[in-house]
């Protein structure tokens, strides 16, 4: 049974059909749904409309939707009204393909409209998450103070030390995080995380992030952790949590973010695949 009764598609061609009027707008379609089923996102209605509308410009970015029901035309200046048989649609531009340094702006471009509603449709999970958040059995208040001491530390040995993290700043992130000690003569951690933020420092987070794998028991929790830190106002840490709640991101049945696999599944080949990188 879908979680509203029918799929949000049908719903906004039930309302566009019953709102009364030839010309409509989004907050048109919002109010007639919520007057039956408040509990409906706003933004996701809003996604499709546009998305039904095959000859708005961003439609084509909802492949399935601008494909599957084509219902309305878009008449510029956010309104609608439905399609004809008559109507002429221009072709869409293709769309550019993302390189490595434009991919998260691409990303962001096309799926801000979904983003935003499983944000919303999630706000009261994310609030009271942020004022439960603990670690190691510590309030609010000292979990946050010992997050930023680590953090400060890792700035700090980059600082000392050219650019890399040492041995023991690197093993200070494990013990934070709960996470084994990494095995690792100091030279070593030095020289490769100096290539690793080298790779962050030019905004290759990627390479960044592989390279701090490609040591020995360091995984995308791990790796994450010692970027993390670095920046916190740039960078954010994926572990189980944040892997859980990516899970429930999903626009048309599909995840938007591939998540790697757990660390007690085969996580190597899903980076492949995800990050086009060889290991």
């Amino acid at each position: 049974m879908n979680k509203y009764g029918k799929p949000i598609w049908q719903l906004v061609s039930e309302a566009a059909n019953n709102i009364g009027k030839e010309v409509f707008t989004a907050s048109d379609i919002i109010r007639k749904i919520h007057d039956a089923n408040p509990e409906v996102p706003k933004y996701s209605i809003s996604a499709y409309v546009i998305a039904m509308a095959p000859n708005h410009p961003t439609s084509p970015d909802y492949e399935s939707t601008h494909r599957n029901h084509p219902y309305f035309f878009y008449l510029g200046n956010g309104k609608y009204r439905l399609l004809r048989p008559t109507d002429k649609l221009s072709a869409s531009p293709p769309k550019p393909e993302p390189t490595q340094t434009n991919e998260k702006e691409f990303f962001l471009k096309e799926k801000h409209t979904s983003i935003i509603s499983w944000a919303v449709e999630h706000q009261d999970e994310m609030i009271s998450g942020r004022k439960n958040y603990g670690w190691n059995d510590k309030t609010l208040a000292e979990a946050i103070t010992e997050r930023n001491q680590v953090s400060r530390d890792v700035v700090l040995s980059r600082i000392r030390n050219s650019g890399g993290l040492d041995f023991e700043t690197m093993n200070q992130v494990m013990d934070w995080g709960g996470l084994r000690h990494i095995q690792l003569e100091n030279a070593e951690a030095l020289e490769i995380t100096r290539q690793a933020f080298e790779s962050l420092d030019k905004g290759e987070l990627k390479d960044a992030t592989l390279k701090l794998m490609s040591i020995k028991g360091v995984g995308i929790a791990s790796a994450s952790k010692l970027i993390g830190l670095f920046d916190q106002n740039q960078f954010a840490i994926y572990d189980s949590r944040v892997g859980t709640a990516l899970r429930t991101l999903i626009v048309e049945n599909q995840r938007l973010v591939k998540c790697p696999c757990g660390k007690n599944q085969t996580w190597r080949p899903m980076l492949r695949r995800t990050m086009g990188k060889r290991l």
